[in-house]
């Protein structure tokens, strides 16, 4: 397992591949929902599993009807 440093202070290694899966999930979410305007994950921390995101705010604007193969680049 790569690991991207040891840790904060001292505290566990967090592993590159837990984190990589994150954010890909984190980009999943953006792609299967076109009202996601806004995503907060804040604290992410290591667990000998993976990773947590101990706080996180998602903020969703509403739906608007649209061609589905057209979504507007910000």
């Amino acid at each position: 397992m790569a690991v991207v440093g040891s840790g904060r202070h001292g505290g566990t290694p967090v592993g590159l591949a837990a984190l990589e899966r994150l954010l890909l999930s984190l980009s999943r979410m953006a792609c299967d929902l076109p009202q996601l305007a806004e995503a907060d994950l804040n604290p992410v921390a290591p667990r000998p599993d993976g990773v947590m995101a101990l706080d996180a705010r998602i903020r969703l604007e509403p739906r608007q009807d649209c061609d589905a193969y057209l979504r507007r680049l910000r």
